[in-house]
């Protein structure tokens, strides 16, 4: 079995992601920490969401109408992607693989071992590959650049076309006007009409409608040859053999033993994760309120809840900020000066925010946002920052994110949703920080606080 190993730069210490498979696949160890957006559990998306980098959940993963990802997907569980998703990279899930009309994706592997383990992709899709280890089906209009492995059987739709080679373990349907290299069946093969390029074996039965096959055919049962059907090679079956009078055989059709189906195929891979581990840091008792349109400049620190007023601007210098709960209200502005180095916020419990925060980085250094609970980003907002959470984490629409996405538990991105890698450490504009200590702070009972920190439920 062969083993590869990739080396990984992004944030500090970080969970292993092994991809397993059958005993002829590679083995990939990533770390977690390359991913730019990764779930415990389960990831869903709204429509018209973009992603920029590798992408996965140690649960299901669910892409709504008109995601794009650019890069790979990987799915502990099953992944769903609706119509005009692009997934320009390979698309794993542990499960089941089920795509909507008009997609565009790179390799799909459906399971390591179990039948039920299916890939189904609807109408004019455009896929790379496929391998899986239970049913594949392409719907009409279907490309296939490569070739289809399946574990069980496959089915192609009117129209469609199959580069490669097809192979099934058990049954393969082709339907009308297909283009498909060489067929392989454990069982039997069934072509509509169309054209083979590559020959046909099956295991047992053979049945060809007004089709043009290039290449022999080799049935270990019975072979049947309708309509205007067409083989240009020779016909190899071992009990029947029937043909109508208008198809054609250019070479010999003879009784004998058929060619055994060539079923060798590395499968389907699959993977498993292991989660970071929650941050352990002590927060302070004093906490921080500030008023609406404020200018604040906090120093690093131990602190309470920290609640921040609509429109209010908070200046952060490189270090470590822990605090209690974290609730910024709607338009707050954050910039950070990572130019001494990175800067990292932690809230013991949530982290929550309004619609139209801005959080920016002014220096080479990132910034970092960990929640030990639920972290919610508001609608309408551009996050220039790493986003952790250690239970759910929630992106509501139309909002842009620079950097990277984790949660223990599930992950939320609303419609509009834009996600890029890389990270937070590019320069942006930004004035001088003003020296700490210029305004006042109110030290204040942290309910008031508490009420207004939004919760969300544990995404399933």
């Amino acid at each position: 079995m062969a083993l590869r190993k990739t080396t990984l730069m992004n944030l500090a210490a970080a969970a292993v992601v092994s991809f397993c498979a059958s005993a002829k696949a590679d083995v990939l160890e990533i770390n977690v920490r390359d991913f730019t957006v990764f779930a415990g559990q389960s990831l869903s998306t709204g429509q018209n969401v973009q992603i920029t980098g590798m992408t996965g959940a140690n649960l299901d993963v669910w892409f709504g109408n008109g995601v794009s990802v650019q890069g790979n997907v990987f799915a502990g569980g099953d992944l769903s992607a609706g119509n005009n998703t692009t997934l320009v990279g390979r698309a794993l899930a542990n499960d089941r693989i089920d795509l909507g009309s008009n997609v565009s994706v790179g390799r799909l592997d459906a399971g390591g071992s179990g039948s039920d383990r299916y890939v189904t992709v609807g109408s004019n899709g455009s896929i790379e590959s496929i391998y899986a280890s239970g049913d594949v089906s392409v719907g009409n209009n279907g490309v296939v650049a490569g070739g289809i492995y399946s574990g069980a059987s496959a089915s192609l739709g009117n129209n469609s076309s199959v580069a490669g080679r097809v192979q099934a373990v058990s049954d393969v349907g082709v339907g009308n006007g297909v283009g498909v290299g060489r067929v392989d069946a454990g069982r039997d093969i069934s072509v509509s009409s169309g054209a083979v390029t590559g020959g046909l074996r099956a295991g047992d039965d053979v049945s060809i409608g007004s089709a043009t096959v290039n290449g022999d055919v080799h049935a270990g049962d019975d072979g049947s040859l309708n309509g205007n059907g067409v083989i240009h090679g020779n016909v190899t079956y071992g009990d029947k053999f029937s043909r109508s009078k208008s198809s054609v055989v250019d070479g010999t059709v003879a009784q004998g033993t058929a060619e055994s189906p060539d079923l060798a195929n590395d499968g389907p891979d699959s993977f498993q994760t292991t989660l970071r581990e929650c941050p352990t840091f002590t927060c302070g008792s004093t906490n921080l309120y500030y008023d609406s349109g404020q200018t604040v400049t906090l120093a690093p620190g131990s602190y309470g809840t920290l609640s921040v007023g609509a429109d209010a601007t908070l200046y952060l210098s490189a270090g470590v900020y822990d605090f209690a709960n974290i609730w910024l209200d709607g338009s707050v502005r954050i910039i950070a000066d990572t130019t001494g180095g990175d800067v990292v916020v932690n809230s013991y419990e949530d982290l929550g925010t309004g619609s139209g925060v801005n959080f920016s980085v002014n220096g080479t250094g990132k910034l970092v946002f960990q929640a030990r609970n639920d972290l919610d980003i508001g609608r309408d907002s551009t996050i220039q920052a790493d986003l952790l959470a250690f239970n759910d984490l929630r992106i509501d629409r139309d909002t842009s994110i620079t950097g990277f996405l984790y949660a223990t538990g599930g992950i939320w991105l609303d419609y509009g949703v834009n996600v890029m890698g890389g990270g937070s450490a590019a320069m942006v504009a930004g004035g001088q920080v003003p020296e700490p200590g210029t305004l006042a702070v109110l030290a204040l009972g942290g309910l008031t606080m508490l009420t207004r920190l939004r919760r969300r439920a544990t995404l399933a």
